[in-house]
């Protein structure tokens, strides 16, 4: 994760990140949240996503403070209702 170099990522996260998008990709909710899967290689633990864009991460927050929007407060809670809702096989 080069964004965040002090948060201690190792490589075998990407499979579980490769899961995770996976199955919210089965959701045409929660999937206009999330990136598109264009390919992974687990060999090299390469997952290739959609770019984002330049979105927030919200960590100003922290930094700040700050309340989050009610409008993105709705978001979050129905994507987590949406998501608590999938149907997950082990």
């Amino acid at each position: 994760v080069n964004k965040y170099p002090h948060i201690p990522a190792p490589v075998e996260r990407i499979k579980v990140e490769y899961a995770y998008y996976g199955l919210v990709q089965k959701d045409a909710y929660l999937t206009k949240f999330s990136p598109k899967i264009i390919g992974f290689l687990p060999v090299y633990h390469l997952l290739v996503m959609d770019d984002l864009g330049l979105g927030l991460d919200y960590r100003h927050l922290y930094e700040q403070k700050t309340k989050l929007p009610e409008h993105d407060l709705e978001l979050l809670v129905n994507y987590l209702l949406r998501l608590h809702q999938l149907k997950v096989h082990a």
